[in-house]
Parts: C-alpha cells; structure tokens; sequence
C-alpha cells in the first residue's frame, strides 16, 4: 500500500510539471507585454500641445499634425474646410490627388496629413476628425509662401566698357536644388555654381538660391538682354548695358541735368519732343514762325549754366506783322 501510495504521488507530481511549465512562460510573456497607456474610463482628446497653424514654401511637403490620446478602436480622417472633402481615413486616401497622405508614426498619439509638393491653392483650413458620437474636430490652418525671384541692382544695368560687371540672380521660397540658371538669347552663360543657403524669420526657414553673372572687364559685346531661370519661378529678364567713356558719360550728365532717374530720362526727352510738337503745331496754324535751339529742354548745357541762361528757353521770331497789324521786332 504504502508503495503504491508513493507511485500515485509520484504521478501527480509528474502530471503538475507541465502546468506549472505552463504558468512560468506566461508569467514571462505577461512581464514582455507594453504597459496600458490608455485608461478605458476616458474617451479621445487631442494634445494640449498640437499646433493650429502650419507655414510653409510652395513646393515643399506640408505636414499638419493632429495629436489624439485615448483613440481606442476610433478612426480618424482628415477633411478639407474649404469644400468639406474627405481625404483620408486612417492611412487610406480618398481622394484621387496622391499629393495627400495620413501617417501615424510608431503607432503613437500623432496623426499627420502629408500634403507633397505643396501648392498655393493648397491653403486654407484642413479638420482632424475623431468618430466619436457625435465626432471631435480639431482644425489646422495651412499658409502657403510662393517663391519670389529678383534680380539685382535691377531690370536695367549700365556699366562702363572694361569695368566690372555683376548682376545676382536670386529666387527666396523654392525648395533646394532651385537649378538657377542664365540664359542670353536662349544660350546658357556659363557662371559658378549657385549659392544655396536658409533664412529663419518668425520660426519659418525659407531656402534661399543665388546666381551671380560677372565679368570682370565688361566689353560692349556683353551688353544684351540676359534670363534667370528656377524651377519654381517665371524667368526673370534683365538689360545689361555695356557703354563706351564718352557715352556713359553723357547719359551721367543728362541724368544729372534732368530732374529724372537714369531710368527715367527716355520718358524726358519723349515729353520734351512731344511738347516741341504741339508748340509748332500751334505757331504754325496761327501763321508764325516758329524756331528752337537743338538743346534738350529738360535739361541745361554747360554754356548756358555759364551765361545763367534758364533751362527750357527758346528764341522764338515771329513775321513782320503779327494779327494786329502792327510790326514786331525780333527777340
């Protein structure tokens, strides 16, 4: 009896062993599980910490976050304001424009909708949605910067023949490489590689590219009309003027004597010659004479300025007998 007692213990004992085998590696998986993050007493909330405005450069990727604690087994969908579109649910897109994507990265509180290559009419609102009963919204609003191009010291440059010529080409807002280029009639001008650099204003970092085109002795065979070309904006033309000693400076002392820009002095002597028109046309229909000097009216010549002759006046004769009948002399 007390032999077989011991064979009956003996086989319990044998039979427990794998229960308790059983028990250890649970105890281990259950030590290996992620710890509860979530109670299940609370619903969904967005984050204290999610951002409602996003800026960023036409042809960059926006990225509008939209921070949710305690999802459960909610979706979440990202819809447009300005026409009320559905354009994902979870990470599925719903709408035939593949620019927008919803990731939720790691599986954690974020849910960020991609916008690639970003344009203008991209901006305005996009709503974070929660399905709950009745659903939570979150709104973000997206501002979108185009790239400007400008060309420097202008659209009009003169140099003086064997000078240093330079003018920069830069585009501000378009994403890196921009691939600046100049052009002259269609031709590529060979021109160092493009400076590509970053500028943070208001917590927003626009890249910025610049292109210069130099010469170090400028010849009359550079002067033309030259391109800057970027991927992200219009080409932008500019007039370079390349003049001899005695031409520049000649335009200096009309840009000097008219009360004009350099610019401006073409619109002067187009005014000067239209006002010399109409004062001949006048004179000749009331049957005088009419004579000018072939000085520029908008301006005063050296002579004059030595004999302190005011600027603009004109030797006018008119015929022996004016309408009354009585005789004049010269002036």
């Amino acid at each position: 009896m007390k032999t077989g007692h011991k064979k009956l213990k003996g086989a319990n004992m044998t039979n427990k062993k794998p229960e308790l085998a059983y028990r250890s590696v649970w105890k281990d998986k259950l030590k290996e599980a992620p710890p509860i993050q979530y109670s299940t007493l609370s619903g969904p909330s967005f984050t204290s910490t999610i951002e409602t405005t996003v800026t960023v450069v036409s042809g960059t990727t926006a990225m509008l976050p939209c921070g949710i604690r305690n999802l459960h087994n909610y979706t979440v969908s990202w819809v447009r304001g300005r026409d009320i579109r559905l354009l994902t649910t979870k990470s599925v897109t719903y709408t035939s424009d593949a620019r927008f994507v919803s990731v939720n990265p790691a599986g954690g509180q974020q849910w960020i909708l991609k916008i690639h290559y970003v344009r203008k009419t991209d901006a305005g609102s996009y709503l974070c949605q929660v399905s709950t009963t009745p659903p939570i919204t979150h709104t973000v609003n997206l501002t979108v910067q185009e790239a400007v191009a400008t060309v420097q010291p202008g659209g009009e440059v003169y140099v003086q023949s064997g000078s240093r010529l330079e003018v920069v080409c830069q585009v501000q807002g378009c994403p890196p490489p921009a691939f600046l280029a100049w052009s002259r009639e269609g031709q590529p001008v060979a021109t160092p590689k493009a400076h590509e650099f970053q500028v943070t204003d208001n917590n927003v970092t626009t890249p910025v590219s610049r292109l210069s085109l130099a010469r170090s002795h400028a010849t009359p065979t550079d002067s033309g009309t030259y391109t800057c070309t970027s991927t992200c904006t219009q080409p932008l033309n500019v007039t370079v003027h390349v003049l001899k000693g005695e031409e520049l400076a000649a335009m200096q002392h009309h840009n000097t004597s008219c009360p004009l820009s350099l610019f401006t002095s073409l619109a002067c002597y187009l005014i000067a010659s239209a006002t010399l028109l109409l004062l001949t046309s006048s004179m000749a229909s009331s049957g005088n004479e009419f004579t000018s000097d072939e000085d520029n009216i908008c301006t005063r010549t050296q002579e004059e300025k030595r004999r302190g002759v005011k600027a603009g006046t004109k030797r006018v004769k008119y015929s022996k007998t004016d309408t009354t009948g009585e005789a004049k002399k010269e002036s």
